[in-house]
């Protein structure tokens, strides 16, 4: 059984996937949007799917969408942990997704850094 969980930004924000399929970094609060299932493939991978029951891809350009109704590679992440519930998402393009101040979110990155670390929190 898949689980539930919120993904916090390292700018305190919640991660969050609108019905338009938009993903931004923006939210104050983890509301029903903001909550995702974490379908885990072994290996470290996992696929994020949204609260609308879309799974969150990531482009060759490095946009970041969650419309996709199967997931396939563009949907899938590897998880690197560090520790504290704190990890990066590295994408099959070999990228890292990354939210920017303005709530942005991209996977475009070489390497993780600060904007790059994410919080796994639990809620199901």
């Amino acid at each position: 059984m898949p689980k539930k969980f919120t993904i916090k930004t390292h700018h305190g924000k919640y991660l969050c996937a609108e019905p338009a399929h938009t993903v931004v970094g923006n939210r104050d609060a983890a509301a029903a949007w903001e909550h995702r299932e974490v379908i885990k493939l072994g290996g470290g991978k996992v696929y994020l799917k949204s609260a609308h029951g879309k799974y969150l891809s990531a482009e060759t350009n490095g946009t970041v969408v969650a419309n996709r109704d199967t997931p396939k590679e563009w949907e899938t992440f590897h998880v690197h942990k560090l520790g504290n519930k704190k990890v990066h998402f590295k994408t099959h393009h070999g990228k890292y997704l990354c939210v920017e101040p303005s709530g942005k979110v991209i996977a475009d990155r070489a390497a993780p850094k600060e904007w790059e670390t994410f919080e796994f929190r639990k809620t199901h």
